[in-house]
């Protein structure tokens, strides 16, 4: 259970001993929503292969775009640990599995009488950061085919797939453009032999030709994981 998701398996055999108690297998489907802004949240999610969790900001106007994503290195509503305000985004789970689910509560109670793991998860927080302020340049100045690419290369590494769960719709959705531009970019994609798709499953066919046409925001998020994960 505990080499299933990196957070956890990053953590020492005591600390994990102290947490495993209240660690409790759940499954998570397919657009499920795991919290909301200004919502109080009781439960934080570790997600296990191949389950992905989106961090979705959403304007009054019902436009939304994905600032974060979570799969089995990471862990979904750590902040409420740390006793923060209610968050201004939601989590919506994005490719469906299993995960731990754990109370905040009891969260809390392991990381006040465990130093080392207030640690980590301010680190893991960081990682998140490193993301969303990342996610926000490459939506600003990069094009839909170098956000698109980095998307799937960010997704594949957590999923460890080739092959994701995601409407074109959804997809315009998580990069914050419209459907017909998505559509265009991944017909064009397709065309190159780069990836298949087929009735809501985006499978990743040639990795390298992503990276080439990816920008430098998607090394910068790995290179910021891996150091996390060395």
């Amino acid at each position: 259970m505990q080499s299933e998701n990196r957070f956890l398996q990053a953590l020492d055999s005591e600390t994990f001993r102290r947490l495993q108690p209240h660690l409790k297998p759940t499954n998570l489907e397919n657009g499920e929503r795991l919290y909301g802004p200004d919502e109080p949240n009781t439960s934080v999610y570790f997600p296990l292969h191949p389950t992905l969790v989106s961090l979705v900001a959403t304007t009054a106007q019902g436009d939304s775009v994905e600032v974060a994503l979570t799969g089995r290195e990471g862990v979904v509503g750590l902040w409420a640990i740390f006793d923060a305000p209610g968050p201004n985004h939601e989590a919506i789970v994005q490719n469906p599995g299993a995960a731990l689910r754990v109370s905040v509560k009891a969260l809390r109670e392991v990381a006040e009488e465990d130093p080392a793991l207030r640690t980590f998860s301010m680190r893991f927080t960081h990682l998140v950061f490193t993301q969303v302020i990342q996610t926000a340049l490459c939506n600003r100045l990069h094009s839909a085919e170098q956000r698109m690419a980095r998307w799937l290369l960010i997704s594949q590494d957590r999923v460890e797939d080739d092959e994701i769960h995601m409407t074109h719709e959804l997809l315009g959705k998580m990069l914050g453009t419209r459907r017909a531009t998505v559509s265009l970019t991944a017909s064009m994609f397709q065309r190159a032999g780069t990836i298949s798709y087929k009735r809501g499953r985006m499978k990743i066919v040639d990795r390298k030709a992503l990276l080439e046409v990816s920008c430098d925001c998607y090394q910068v998020v790995k290179k910021a994981t891996d150091k996390l994960f060395r």
